[in-house]
């Protein structure tokens, strides 16, 4: 199963630059593992701060430092007037909106940060780079606005997360919004002084998309696996055939996530009436059954492209300019454009609504009486009682909007800055559709199980592989058999909830290692 890679547990993470993976974001961001940087990076921290200093002092062009930022890149800023324009850099950019990120991504998006800072090469402020980890672990969060950003960088909402570095805006502290200024007097620690370049180290960066992509690729697993899970439920309620589950078959098609998930299918269902030769009741099933493996499996592979591209990205430096302080020199670059990622998750997006088409026909099968020989709508009373028939509707509803927000948000770019930003990566808006987009799957794998536990009803409660009955047996612990017409909104929001905290999972993988044990 992919969320296996995610069960390692760490008393604390250190950061470098170099080794920060996914996993880790989601300790630190989700289950408040410490942080502490690694030997070298404060000594490393000061040396670049130095070299930005002695550079900037010699009046070298320094892009956002003796210079002024987008389209004012060639007004000179005089020594007098740095500090202060740091400042003016920071609140002028304090233009996010909309709802402010939860603190799980805030932390993210801090956790992100450091690592970056840490590789070198930003001559960030050591007091910064400090200041960082102090907020992961004392529990300060600032508050950091989720929209408003074209994604080169993540300008505004983090400008007003920067804020707080210099004892301003608001932070969530000790489970209450308080002024950043009280939250760092009760932590003990002093507010930033801005000096060159640190008003530009404070907001220009892509941590925000970062830090959200992180957590929804771990999320992104969890509903892979899920999806997996029911449709090998639906399998066994369809009576289906597990030919195509043979291991022999990936043999003349080794795609990676199509073996892997051909394997993890194989153990839920082991020790299933469906590996008994006799059961079969039709040469093969359709599509949405017979290629669920390569279909899944497809997905699962752009996932392990986009969490690939993740595992490079945390431990990338976007910062513009880098100080390389061996060289003596500042260099204006482009690494602060992140489109291998907005691109990957776009990918991503895609793939996702492929495999929500797919649970919507198993779903429609399951619910016709040709295909799966239950009664129509899986109602326990034919034609006296509705069943699932209106469920349809909801299912069909929820696909459509998974393949709207499929539509790739990295091309959406248009120029700005008197037109010397004129591409962008969108990428805030591109790990928000895709957080959409697990949302519905989610109420639509939980729609999957319940109908899939209900055809397994109507058919008599047939043995079920060890894992399969581990999820039927916990579904039908919160969401009783449909006997009777009644309100369903509530089993939809209980089987959604099965499926998004970890329960149904839990219950199945503990059910597969205890046979394994």
């Amino acid at each position: 199963m992919l969320t296996n890679s995610f069960n390692k547990q760490t008393n604390e993470i250190v950061l470098n630059g170099e080794q920060l993976t996914v996993q880790d974001v989601v300790r630190a961001a989700c289950q408040n593992v410490r942080v502490r940087f690694g030997g070298e990076v404060m000594e490393r921290a000061a040396a670049d701060r130095e070299a930005l200093l002695r550079i900037a002092g010699r009046n070298t062009p320094i892009y956002g430092v003796t210079t002024g930022v987008g389209a004012n890149r060639n007004v000179v800023i005089s020594p007098e007037d740095m500090a202060a324009y740091q400042r003016r850099i920071l609140v002028s950019h304090c233009v996010g909106i909309g709802p402010y990120y939860p603190e799980s991504v805030v932390r993210a998006i801090l956790t992100v940060r450091a690592n970056a800072l840490a590789k070198g090469g930003s001559g960030v402020n050591p007091e910064i780079l400090h200041m960082h980890a102090a907020f992961l672990n004392k529990g300060i969060h600032p508050l950091t606005p989720s929209g408003g950003s074209i994604g080169a960088a993540d300008l505004g909402p983090l400008a007003e997360m920067g804020l707080a570095f210099i004892g301003e805006g608001k932070v969530m502290y000790k489970g209450e919004i308080v002024p950043a200024a009280q939250a760092l007097h009760a932590a003990g620690l002093d507010p930033v002084v801005l000096g060159p370049k640190d008003g530009l180290i404070l907001c220009s960066h892509n941590s925000a998309s970062l830090g959200h992509a992180a957590l929804l690729l771990h999320r992104c697993a969890c509903v892979l696996d899920l999806a997996d899970l029911s449709s090998s439920l639906s399998l066994e309620g369809f009576g289906g055939n597990v030919s195509p589950l043979d291991a022999r078959i990936g043999r003349f098609r080794p795609h990676p996530g199509q073996l892997s998930c051909a394997n993890d299918i194989r153990a839920y269902l082991e020790g299933s009436y469906l590996w008994e030769g006799k059961v079969q009741r039709t040469v093969q099933d359709p599509i949405s059954f017979r290629s669920v493996t390569q279909v899944h499996g497809a997905c699962r592979d752009v996932y392990e492209f986009a969490l690939q591209g993740m595992n490079i990205e945390l431990n990338s430096l976007g910062d513009n300019p880098f100080v390389l302080t061996d060289d003596e020199e500042v260099v204006s670059h482009g690494n602060f454009h992140i489109a291998t990622i907005a691109m990957r998750f776009d990918f991503l997006g895609i793939q996702l609504s492929s495999l929500a088409g797919m649970i919507q026909n198993r779903l429609q099968r399951l619910m016709t009486s040709e295909f799966s020989g239950l009664p129509k709508f899986l109602a326990r009373r034919e034609g006296t009682t509705n069943g699932f028939s209106t469920l349809q509707k909801t299912y069909t509803a929820l696909a459509a909007e998974i393949r709207h927000f499929a539509d790739p948000g990295s091309l959406d770019a248009l120029p700005v800055a008197n037109g010397v930003e004129d591409h962008a990566t969108m990428a805030p808006w591109v790990m928000q559709k895709t957080e959409r987009i697990l949302d519905k799957l989610e109420y639509m794998i939980g729609i999957e199980l319940m109908a899939a536990a209900q055809a397994i009803d109507l058919r008599g409660h047939p043995r079920l592989g060890r894992g399969t009955e581990a999820a039927y047996a916990c579904i039908r612990r919160f969401i009783p058999p449909l006997d009777d017409d009644r309100v369903l909104r509530q089993d939809i929001e209980s089987a959604r909830r099965l499926a998004a905290d970890g329960t149904l999972l839990e219950a199945v993988m503990n059910a597969i290692q205890n046979k394994e044990e």
